[in-house]
């Protein structure tokens, strides 16, 4: 058994090789050689490997079928790629799989990183925003600022005020006044 250290540091070396591995099935892919096919046999060997760690430890049935998918590369000149299609090569693309077991999570993607990047690629800014899902199943993402943000009168208040790039002290003061103006209302027909 071992120490709670020793197996955090595991699966920090194992996720090492998987980027390792990751970019080197990106080349093999692009041009494929049998002396890659080598380097992966012996990648995906080390990261079967690689031992238990805290928080997981490595699918040896996969390191397996990879590598026999490039031992047959080698053998054959042919690699079967209807068993493992070519991954994405670059970082706007994601192979979202939900998982059927426990609640249903979405795997292989982290979609607070997806919308971050959509956000920050069509607007410059990932601080507050507005999403909403249309009929035909587009995302809509509209930035808020201080005259359309909800969270203005929360009973916490806006917890981003000086940092959200929405912020615009004039609308604020503006939505403030007639916010203080509704309420004296509200309170004198209780009188």
């Amino acid at each position: 058994m071992s120490d709670a250290l020793t197996d955090i540091y595991r699966d920090q070396k194992r996720a090492e090789i998987l980027r390792e591995i990751e970019k080197k099935e990106r080349e093999f892919y692009k041009s494929p050689s049998r002396e890659l096919a080598k380097e992966l046999i012996a990648l995906w060997e080390r990261y079967a490997n690689s031992g238990r760690g805290y928080w997981g430890s490595p699918n040896i049935r996969l390191a397996h079928a990879k590598m026999g998918f490039y031992k047959h590369f080698i053998d054959t000149g042919i690699a079967p790629i209807r068993v493992f299609p070519e991954p994405p090569h670059d970082h706007d693309t994601w192979i979202a799989i939900r998982a059927i077991e426990g609640h249903g999570r979405w795997m292989g993607i982290d979609l607070d990183d997806m919308l971050c990047l959509i956000a920050r690629r069509k607007y410059d800014r990932d601080d507050a925003l507005k999403v909403k899902v249309d009929k035909e199943g587009n995302l809509v993402i509209t930035p808020l600022t201080c005259h359309t943000c909800p969270e203005m009168f929360d009973r916490c208040g806006c917890g981003i005020t000086e940092y959200c790039k929405g912020n615009d002290v004039e609308a604020r003061k503006e939505r403030l006044r007639l916010y203080k103006e509704l309420q004296d209302k509200g309170r004198s027909m209780e009188d």
